[in-house]
């Protein structure tokens, strides 16, 4: 019986200790597919700048007018992608028929990442935000996100209505 007793807590601790180290590769590997995007982009003679909290973004197109603040409407079109260049999903397949979403700004209503990248963006605004799985969804993921994927939003603000005081 002791010896089923030892083998079931060595196996837990195998397992335990290769979660974590899984854990760990995840991570790495991540980080350093995030570096081979950002180094074949700019390659391709693309600037791409970084917010101070960890997003990248690639402006291609700088538009006019005030940035979003809490409590302003904002409309957007997106499509979310993989560092792969897996789709995952896009505004146009939720929100019929022309895809723009219209949303409050409001800051806990979305990943930090979005969130951060959007609050950059003013009318007529298109930019690319990199937005890294802490940023994201980290190491759980979603159903169709795997833990520790980094997420491209290719954004679309279409107009920014400031709040009404």
């Amino acid at each position: 019986m002791n010896k089923y007793i030892t083998i079931a807590i060595i196996l837990s601790i195998t397992a335990i200790l290769y979660s974590c180290k899984h854990d760990d590769r995840d991570v790495d590997q991540e980080m350093a597919e995030l570096k081979e995007f950002i180094l074949k982009k700019e390659a391709e003679g693309l600037n791409i700048d970084t917010a101070g909290t960890g997003i990248f973004y690639i402006l291609k197109n700088e538009g006019a007018g005030p940035t979003p603040q809490q409590g302003d409407t904002c409309f957007i079109e997106y499509q979310c992608y993989s560092l792969n260049d897996r789709l995952i999903e896009q505004s146009l397949d939720i929100y019929p028929p022309n895809g723009i979403w219209k949303f409050i700004f409001a800051p806990d209503d979305m990943i930090q990442g979005l969130r951060t990248g959007i609050n950059l963006m003013n009318a007529e605004c298109e930019m690319d935000i990199i937005i890294p799985s802490n940023l994201a969804f980290g190491k759980a993921g979603t159903a169709n996100i795997p833990p520790y994927t980094t997420l491209i939003y290719v954004v679309k603000m279409y107009d920014v209505r400031v709040r009404n005081n």
